[in-house]
């Protein structure tokens, strides 16, 4: 028998050690997923549930059936606990729908399940949105390339149109895009757990019936024996247009023509820039801040705080970039990318409303969103340590309490309260927490902002909270919107609050602000459907290209005559 040297040796008892802590970390999950629930504990659980959404959320019942309706639904859920008790999936399993019952995507309980990425167990292909349809955007193996373009039919019988209904009845949705958005890429059709929880009916997890409409227009049935192993990146089409790499931060920029006549700006996300550091101070972990610099530098940030958020980039220094660049070359055409954009820091958006609009613009925007009501709950001033009764009680003329709501910033048809709200003074109050941005806005900026001729916005199911908002900034100022639907309403719940529940451990999240951006709107305020929307026939004319979205974009530029008033 060969004789180990003593290297060899080391490696083999560091392989061991490592496989040995992976089985430890698997036990440990599997333990605690399948460790019971008593009866008792989930009772006090769901009632706990109850309460957070009733004494939490603007209103619960509005979008629920009413107030009957919503503890005929908890007391059902009472009722159908098992005395034997629950593993922490089941149970959520039990209550996600619950949550999901109050009709808001910003209110849910978050999943409990523990997904394999390597070997997912549901469906192994990557789907997109367009239209109401999904289509396989991109594959995990070169023998299924012949798929891409290919448009969701039914999964197991079940037709995509029932799949999206109950979609919604699982997670807090506020329109069908909502659900889309789920369902989309690495969501509930492609792993087991979620898979399962939407078709039930699925008892043989060995296998799974796809039926797909391919290019060709002929209709037929797939069968994927499961688990398929996974490997990444997806393999999808190559983009034909170029648009800036957000893999250092998320915003940039760039031209798409020499002339500098059409600037393209993508902005991915809206947190870790350096004014959202700047606003919230210590209230980010320090593993946020280093992690933004490591993204971009590279190299390990340095030792004190101060250096480390002034060497994160600033949004307000790349958009002023951006803007003199623009105003310098006299650029016609600003194509802002919003895509799959889920929100952050809304802040953000004020600052290009102010580069692109102007500061008396920009104040106007913002008085345009004061339809803000708030509940002031208990969970309310745990989430939000900074605010106060005495704070809220400094602006009333009556005695207000905890549990009451808050409409000091809800000026929807009250131009004089909007007036006496003061707007501005709120603002130059958190724009000077962001020197960054403050330094700017300071500015006489009579003559440093630039609005060219067109402005086009891209948008997706994925365009979301502080991305949504961005983007009906944007269109209030006569932005054409190009792509598919956003999953966000404009009359919507939001200001999510953190929770967890005490017994089972399950997080959650539930709003605690209405606003109303499309008041006088309700259909706009359900869905706000493109100018020009991004069709299965153009996706198809541009070979299911990533960038079809910009594509159509730069198409139709020629028959944009005008920004839309």
């Amino acid at each position: 028998m060969k004789t180990l040297k003593k290297e060899e040796r080391n490696i083999m008892n560091k392989f061991n050690y490592i496989i040995l802590c992976l089985l430890l970390v698997v036990t440990l999950i599997y333990s605690i997923d399948t460790k019971k629930i008593t009866y008792d504990q989930m009772i006090k659980d769901v009632r706990q549930l109850a309460s957070i959404l009733e004494s939490s959320h603007p209103d619960p019942y509005i979008n629920g059936g009413g107030k009957i309706k919503f503890h005929q639904k908890f007391q059902k859920i009472l009722n159908s606990i098992p005395e034997s008790g629950m593993s922490k999936s089941e149970f959520f399993r039990l209550i996600g729908p619950f949550a999901a019952s109050v009709g808001d995507a910003h209110t849910s309980i978050y999943d409990a399940y523990s997904d394999n990425w390597e070997s997912p167990g549901g469906i192994p292909l990557y789907f997109k949105v367009v239209e109401k349809s999904l289509y396989v955007h991109a594959v995990p193996e070169k023998k299924y390339i012949h798929l891409i373009g290919s448009v969701l039919i039914s999964v197991n019988d079940i037709m995509v149109s029932e799949l999206i209904e109950r979609q919604q009845a699982l997670k807090g949705c506020d329109n069908d895009y909502t659900a889309l958005n789920i369902l989309e890429g690495t969501g509930y059709l492609f792993f087991k757990d979620g898979l399962h929880d939407l078709i039930p009916e699925w008892k043989d997890s060995s296998k799974l019936r796809i039926k797909l409409k391919h290019t060709s227009g002929e209709i037929l049935e797939h069968v994927f024996y499961l688990p398929v192993e996974v490997s990444y990146p997806f393999i999808k089409q190559q983009s034909s247009v170029k648009i800036p790499s957000t893999k250092k931060c998320d915003f940039a920029y760039n031209f798409m023509d020499k002339e500098k006549q059409i600037a393209f700006l993508k902005i991915k996300h809206m947190t870790g820039y350096r004014e959202d550091f700047e606003l919230s101070g210590t209230s980010h972990t320090m593993d946020g801040l280093h992690k933004a610099w490591k993204r971009f530098h590279g190299t390990k940030p340095p030792e004190k705080l101060a250096d480390i958020v002034a060497g994160i980039p600033s949004a307000a220094e790349l958009f002023k970039s951006l803007i003199d660049e623009m105003k310098k070359s006299k650029t016609k055409t600003l194509i802002v990318d919003l895509r799959d954009n889920n929100g952050g820091n809304s802040m953000m958006m004020d600052f290009l409303w102010y580069f692109l609009f102007g500061k008396e613009k920009c104040l106007w925007l913002k008085g345009e969103t004061a339809t803000d009501i708030t509940k002031l709950s208990d969970l309310y001033f745990k989430n939000r340590p900074n605010a106060s009764i005495e704070k809220i009680q400094k602006d009333l003329k009556y005695p207000i309490n905890k549990n009451d709501y808050d409409f000091r910033y809800n000026c929807f048809r009250d131009l004089e309260k909007l007036k006496s709200l003061n707007v501005g003074a709120i603002l130059e109050h958190y724009y000077k927490m962001m020197p960054s941005f403050y330094s700017f806005y300071n500015s006489d900026q009579k003559e440093s902002f630039y609005t060219p001729d067109k402005i086009l916005v891209l948008c997706s199911p994925g365009t979301f909270s502080g991305g949504y908002e961005l983007m009906w900034g944007l269109y209030k100022c006569g932005a054409i919107i190009i792509g598919t639907p956003s999953g966000q309403a404009g009359n919507f719940f939001s200001n999510a609050l953190r929770f967890k529940l005490k017994n089972s451990g399950l997080d959650g999240q539930v709003s605690s602000k209405s606003q109303m951006l499309f008041p006088d709107d309700p259909v706009k305020g359900r869905v706000l459907r493109p100018d020009i929307e991004l069709t299965y026939e153009y996706l198809k004319k541009y070979k299911f290209d990533p960038n079809a979205a910009v594509l159509l974009a730069l198409e139709k530029l020629s028959i944009i005559k005008t920004i839309r008033n």
